[in-house]
This record gives structure tokens, C-alpha cells and sequence, in this order.
């Protein structure tokens, strides 16, 4: 996992090193940025790891609450799964907003994630709605964990900023997840 965060950071720092002279964009070649176009910002790699995990968890959880969907027992854990799904589409369109996602190197999730959802997925019914929101739970700490964390080290920049107004989004969701789980 580490050696995809560095190599997604690596990529994004190359991918946002494109032709800037001035005498490019003049001579009207087809892959020079328009002279009016904003350059594109270059993204730290504390912010490219923090985004890419960001997406990472974002495809996990709508992967999984898809799961759910199906196979949930519970209307209250179901309606959670569309409610947690519903807010991490919404979660990777801000994200997308903030850094673009041609700046992200391909979602891919990491071994926990992939161990969760093969879980989810051959879970027995009567076992189903305790796993997922297990595995919710799991997942939401982590990236509580990983906001607070870009929050406290990051300089101000839009993601950080967008980071912050999340944070708090993300604990909320995390103590429902966390009662939800005490009711059933």
C-alpha cells in the first residue's frame, strides 16, 4: 500500500508538470494549456497520499453499502448502507472538485479492504447486517484517524479546508454506525 501511495504521488507530481513556458502556450501547439487556463496545481505528496486514500475509502465504502443493499436483513441497516453510499458518491464528487481526479492514480483498495467485502459478501444472512457494520466501523475509524491526522500536519490549502469541513461529517457518521451496531 505504501509503495502506491509513493508511486501514486509520484505520478501525480509528473502528471502536473506539464508544458508551463509561456513560448508553448504562444505557438498554439494542440496540447498546450490555453493561455487563459489556470495552470494546473502542483499537489504536495502529504495531499496526494491523503486524497488517494481518501478515494480508496470512498470506493470501498460504496462497494460495500452496495453489498448491503442486497443482502442486508434489517430495513435500519439497509437504509444506513444507502445513506453511507449516497455520502461517499458525494464525498469522491467534492473530492474530485478539490483535486481533480486525473491527478489520482487508479482507485485500488488495500488488503483489509478487499478481506472486508469478501467477508461481506459470503457472510451467512443471519451474520450479514453485524458484518457490515463491523466493517463500517473499521473502515470510518481509519479514516477519521487519517482527516484528523492531514488536518493537524497539512498547510492551508482547498483540500485541507475541505478536509476540515468533512471531519466532522465523518464522526457523526461513525457514532451512528457505532449505535446502529449497539440496536441490532
Amino acid at each position: 500500500m505504501k509503495r502506491m501511495l509513493i508511486w501514486g504521488a509520484f505520478a501525480l507530481g509528473l502528471s502536473a508538470c506539464g508544458p508551463t513556458s509561456p513560448s508553448a502556450a504562444q505557438q498554439g501547439n494542440a496540447g498546450a494549456p490555453h493561455p487563459t487556463a489556470p495552470a494546473p496545481a502542483l499537489v504536495s505528496p502529504l495531499s496526494a497520499a491523503f486524497a488517494q486514500k481518501v478515494a480508496n475509502s470512498n470506493a470501498f465504502e460504496i462497494e460495500a453499502s452496495t453489498v448491503a443493499l442486497q443482502q442486508a436483513t434489517q430495513p435500519a441497516v439497509r437504509e444506513f448502507g444507502r445513506a453511507v453510499a449516497a455520502e461517499r458518491q458525494a464525498s469522491a464528487q467534492a473530492l474530485a472538485r478539490v483535486i481533480p481526479t486525473a491527478q489520482l492514480a487508479a482507485v485500488q483498495l488495500d488488503a483489509r479492504q478487499e478481506m472486508h467485502l469478501n467477508t461481506l459478501r459470503s457472510a451467512p444472512s443471519d451474520q450479514f447486517d453485524r458484518a457490515f457494520l463491523d466493517s463500517n466501523i473499521a473502515e470510518h475509524r481509519d479514516i477519521v484517524r487519517t482527516f484528523q491526522e492531514f488536518v493537524s500536519a497539512a498547510p492551508e490549502t482547498p483540500l485541507r479546508q475541505w478536509a476540515q469541513r468533512t471531519l466532522p461529517l465523518l464522526e457523526q457518521r461513525l457514532e451512528r454506525a457505532e449505535a446502529l451496531k449497539q440496536s441490532t
